[in-house]
């Protein structure tokens, strides 16, 4: 097997090689001219694996052709062979190698289309839907509103008013992503004197709110079955009250790109919903890191500040519903290139992923049942 100093000098060549103008014009008409033919549902047509077989001899080509004049040693099945021992180890080390990381991350997120047709196919259908965006000169989701959680204290009322009162607040933010379904912006605060990053997410998925909320705010163990990522969930306390109210602990499998970041697999965290706020027919939920052991908020996590979410009832169409999410940004030592590459392409992919396979499980789980809306306590 490769060593750790091959695979981490293979992908910084590769990612070169992916940003050659040649490569990215011919990838981009590989995308274009196949990503119709992909439709959201749990049938895999025998046309998708052509594409798919086609897909992965011309990356490949690409790619080792490039490596040729790169290194004289590059060997494709090696490196696909290592790859997951050294994304383990990457997010295990410090934060100045976790910063080196910008060639790789391009050159992951390519690899990890030849390793998974399901990646694949999400990378067709996000094509499919940017496509369909700009033949109908669609911008359904551009009155994005923020959730400045980030800058309240760490009293959870005070967190949740401040949160709700920041929602028409819309000036300062840079756009990372911007296409008419999906929003992605970025805002530098300063927060207790320190400087970090508001991250704001503005997406319409294709789904009544019943049936959004359930796909956004469901942590019980059915979640598996549309959610790769979730591993399981373990409560720990419920509160008694009005909506949902409680501290639980969240196992995920992490993605490559966030292994590299040294992200862990699991969370502890406080989830509180309410309805009819800010706006009446607004579901409004917050998710707050939790230390169980003094019972308070983890003012100390290193990954994840407090993230505030409104579903709200889209205005024109009852099959879709518009999902408002702001969180702090607490990785400002990772460099603004992997960021972008993060919410660019990994965030959307993960998003029309966990709608299709939602879709998937509930067509395949009939009679199906929403999230129990409990407000009336």
């Amino acid at each position: 097997m490769a060593t750790d100093e091959r695979v981490g000098v293979w992908l910084t060549d590769i990612g070169n090689v992916l940003q050659d103008r040649g490569f990215v014009n011919k990838h981009r008409d590989f995308i274009n001219k196949h990503c119709e033919t992909f439709v959201e549902d749990d049938e895999n047509k025998l046309e998708y694996t052509a594409i798919f077989e086609e897909y992965v001899g011309f990356v490949e080509e690409a790619i080792e052709g490039g490596m040729k004049d790169k290194s004289s040693d590059f060997n494709m099945e090696q490196l696909m062979e290592a790859l997951p021992q050294y994304v383990e180890k990457q997010g295990k080390a410090g934060d100045a190698s976790q910063q080196a990381l910008e060639g790789p991350a391009k050159a992951i997120d390519m690899l990890l289309n030849l390793a998974e047709f399901e990646s694949l196919k999400a990378t067709m259908l996000l094509a499919k839907r940017d496509k369909e965006d700009k033949k109908g000169g669609g911008n359904e989701c551009m009155f994005a509103v923020s959730v400045e959680d980030g800058a309240a204290g760490t009293d959870l009322d005070g967190l949740i008013s401040t949160s709700g009162s920041h929602f028409e607040s819309n000036e300062g933010w840079n756009r990372l992503c911007d296409r008419s379904w999906l929003v992605v912006e970025k805002k530098d605060v300063k927060t207790d004197g320190k400087e970090q990053s508001l991250i704001k997410t503005t997406v319409t998925v294709d789904l009544p709110i019943n049936l959004a909320r359930t796909v956004f705010c469901d942590f019980t163990q059915r979640r598996g079955g549309w959610d790769e990522r979730f591993a399981g969930s373990t409560i720990h306390k419920v509160f008694p009250g009005k909506g949902v109210n409680n501290i639980m602990t969240i196992k995920q499998h992490t993605p490559y790109m966030l292994k590299m970041m040294g992200v862990p697999e699991s969370f502890t965290f406080r989830f509180i919903e309410r309805i009819d706020f800010p706006f009446k027919g607004d579901f409004y939920h917050i998710i707050a890191p939790w230390d169980i052991k003094k019972d308070c908020l983890d003012k100390d996590n290193k990954w994840i500040d407090a993230k505030a979410g409104v579903l709200r009832a889209h205005p024109t169409d009852p099959n879709k519903t518009i999902f408002i999410g702001s969180s702090t940004n607490k990785m400002n030592w990772v460099p603004d290139w992997i960021m972008s590459t993060l919410m660019t392409s990994m965030m959307p992919k993960m998003i029309l992923g966990l709608v299709d396979k939602f879709k998937q499980y509930v067509k395949a789980n009939q009679p199906f049942e929403d999230l129990a809306m409990d407000f009336s306590g």
